[in-house]
């Protein structure tokens, strides 16, 4: 639908123009056709005088044209911000006085609507407050599913059309505004222009279609080149076309895609040049960088735009109505051009493409367990009276209706051994057994019920011997049949799925991500980075740490180091395993106000630090100076009791280490180590809404650069402050991932 006509108001609330006075009549006697002209004055006067009334009384401009009033019956704020004026706020009118105003510290401070029945919305419209800082952008979030970006214009005032929702609450976070800023009105109502989207709907199997009829433009072009290259490709069919050169002269290369509709976009993906650039000052730049500026005046930095025929960029957005976006190029080092083989917006319901590799993947088969007994030699070791492993190693796949474990534990002791077998289900005692003179135990546990893939015990002594509580010993196994479990995830309604992975391929990674779709190591602008007490070693060198299994999982393993020809900075004796989203370059996906989700089984033990995170994609980048960290979840294996959640704003003065850290021992999950748990995450301006299996367990405020793109990474890590003591399963343990999806 077209853009509505405009109002007889600006949209800042100020008064039209006055027409120029029409010409005086004289005294002369009216004939019929004077005496109509009269009427039509004198009721053009009376509709003047209505419509004065109405700006006076406030909201004419709003209500002229629009049939349908503002909706909403209660208001409420986040802590720090002040509503003066709760009717005032959802009120129709122009401009007048702050009714919300977000504080000293405006970003991420929030003003919510609610409604007492479900109503329709397809529009919000911001009225900027008289005397006060505008807020110039924010994040519309519709009963905390779909999210819908609003920025204002230079008057701080705006109207947003979205695609029509039912909701019982609308909230506004601010995203961007000085100290003080506020809001006169914040309107909600169903009479707005709705922009297209694709057809798919969010969480479903969306189409990976870019939007179609785009007209692209550019700043220059070299001779041969042109701009109708951007988008001359089938990305669908792995095919990018020709490749756009900007001339050498352009000092400010720039690419722009327009199209005739409005759309709600919610992904820019794109394809740097054919050509390797390096640097050789920083080997791990990127040759190209830039902002996306959209038609509605926002914008969103684009970290790393490899080149080398690498895999695409894909900065997935909060969604935004927009018309068109420019891509303003930059250079990053001297040997530099700007060109790219091609560029794809991505609207509301559609995934961007997933794009292939033809470079080396990893899957490991885990070794089958055969000939389990209480003579076989141990795999782990522990001081007498303590639990450790005989048989079979971590990792093993088991077959059939049973599983024989052996442990050594203390002569005479009882020993049981628990598992949580179906997500969200209870914790069950699965094998008993009593520790003979020998001091071994030998299990048989019944997994008749246990669906296919990996599973958890935990191996306790239950009673006798002379030990004095020995610690419980953790160890994961993989079970060959039974049905897959189906998790669809607890994505907000309405999001649009921007990343999926399953892992039922042969996982495509490399030490830097060069060639492949992830990195096997924490990218920074040189290289890699290290932490904590285990390698991430690059899995060239022959260490299985990275990699998915036959089933669809991947499995993060930490293992002694051994002979594996790997750097160990700290001294570290045991490797582990990482897996990032942005590749060394800062290329790779990333997504701005994102819901993260991973489905993850992790490996316990003393030192174990299995992760779920996030960080900023500028992180990646000679502009590390400052970095925001979100840990979707850390666990710490000598207490599987509880859960950790975090923010950090590394480098700013005010973070001290952590921002908003809480650990927790969340209802829903008796032991994170016994079995499977969904780990959530959305990111919001300044903060982080936390949630394991669906349930929000923490929302915290803090986040540096929360505005930028952020990308995922999850690992299998060592130490994090606690000693590492995995002797008792032979020095390994495994994090194992069934999916990972991300929406915005």
């Amino acid at each position: 639908m077209p853009p509505r006509s405009a109002s007889p108001e600006s949209p800042d609330g100020s008064a039209p123009s006055e027409a120029s006075a029409a010409p005086t009549e004289d005294d002369a006697p009216l004939r019929p056709r004077d005496r109509q002209r009269t009427s039509r004055r004198r009721t053009a006067v009376v509709a003047s005088i209505v419509a004065a009334a109405l700006v006076i009384a406030g909201g004419a401009w709003w209500l002229l044209g629009r049939p349908h009033p503002p909706v909403g019956d209660r208001v409420t704020a986040s802590e720090g911000s002040d509503v003066s004026d709760e009717q005032g706020l959802i009120t129709d009118g122009g401009r007048a006085p702050a009714a919300w105003t977000a504080g000293d510290d405006p970003v991420g401070a929030w003003v919510q609507v609610s409604f007492d029945s479900p109503t329709a919305v397809d529009r919000v419209r911001l009225v900027a407050a008289d005397g006060s800082p505008a807020v110039t952008s924010g994040l519309l979030t519709l009963d905390g599913g779909a999210g819908v970006m609003v920025t204002a214009g230079p008057s701080g005032s705006t109207e947003v059309s979205f695609p029509q929702q039912t909701v019982t609450s609308a909230r506004f976070t601010v995203a961007s505004g000085e100290a003080g800023a506020g809001l006169a009105r914040l309107l909600l109502d169903d009479d707005g222009d709705p922009p297209a989207t694709a057809a798919s709907a969010s969480g479903d199997a969306a189409a990976s279609t870019p939007l179609a009829g785009v007209t692209a433009t550019a700043s220059s072009s070299r001779s041969g080149s042109s701009p109708e290259a951007l988008v001359d490709g089938d990305l669908p069919a792995q095919q990018t076309g020709r490749e756009w050169r900007a001339a050498s002269s352009d000092s400010t290369p720039w690419v722009q895609l327009a199209w005739s509709q409005p759309q709600l976009v919610t992904a820019v993906q794109v394809f740097g040049p054919s050509e390797r650039m390096a640097d050789a000052a920083s080997s791990g730049s990127s040759p190209l960088s830039g902002t996306l500026e959209f038609s509605d005046g926002s914008s969103v930095v684009v970290s790393g735009i490899e080149g080398g025929g690498a895999l695409p960029t894909t900065v997935a957005v909060a969604p935004r109505t927009a018309t068109s976006v420019r891509l303003s190029l930059k250079e990053n080092f001297a040997s530099a051009s700007a060109a790219l083989r091609e560029v794809a917006v991505y609207t509301a319901g559609s995934t961007p493409v997933p794009w292939k590799t033809t470079g080396t993947t990893y899957e490991v088969t885990p070794p089958t367990a055969s000939d389990c007994s209480a003579s076989s030699s141990p795999v782990g070791s522990a001081p007498a009276g303590q639990l450790a492993l005989v048989c079979p190693a971590v990792g093993t796949e088991v077959t059939g209706s049973d599983a024989t474990v052996v442990v050594q534990a203390e002569p005479g002791a009882q020993v049981t051994a628990t598992t949580q077998p179906q997500q969200g289900g209870d914790v069950q005692t699965v094998g008993t057994a009593t520790a003979g003179g020998d001091g071994r135990a030998t299990l048989t546990v019944d997994t008749s019920t246990f669906p296919a893939g990996p599973f958890a015990l935990e191996v306790a002594q239950a009673s006798g011997g002379s030990a004095a509580s020995p610690d419980p010993l953790h160890l994961q196994l993989v079970k060959a049949t039974g049905q897959p479990v189906t998790d669809a995830g607890h994505a907000p309604k309405g999001m649009t799925l921007q990343w999926q992975d399953g892992f039922d391929t042969p996982l495509s990674v490399s030490g830097t991500g060069a060639g492949a779709v992830y990195a096997a190591g924490k990218p920074e602008s040189w290289g890699t980075s290290q932490f904590g007490d285990a390698v991430f070693a690059d899995p060239a060198t022959g260490a299985g740490t990275v990699a998915t299994i036959p089933g669809g999982y991947l499995r993060l393993r930490a293992e002694p180091k051994g002979d594996l020809p790997v750097d160990a900075p700290y001294g570290q004796q045991h490797v582990g395993g990482l897996l990032s989203s942005a590749r060394v370059g800062a290329g790779g996906f990333s997504a701005q106000y994102g819901y993260f989700e991973a489905r993850m089984l992790a490996g316990a033990g003393k030192g174990t630090w299995p992760a779920f995170w996030m960080l900023n994609s500028q992180a990646a980048t000679t502009d590390n100076k400052t970095a925001g960290e979100v840990d979707a979840v850390e666990l710490y294996g000598h207490d599987t009791s509880f859960t950790c959640h975090t923010l950090h704003d590394w480098g700013a003065p005010d973070d001290a280490g952590s921002t908003g850290s809480k650990c927790l021992s969340p209802e829903q999950v008796q032991d994170w180590a016994l079995g499977w748990h969904d780990y959530g995450v959305r990111v919001t301006p300044d903060g982080a809404q936390f949630s394991i299996d669906g349930q929000l367990v923490a929302d915290k405020r803090g986040l540096g650069r929360s505005g930028e793109p952020f990308f995922f990474l999850l690992d299998m890590a060592l130490g994090g402050g606690w000693p590492v003591a995995l002797d008792p399963t032979g020095g390994t343990s495994d994090l194992y991932v069934d999916w990972v999806r991300v929406y915005t």
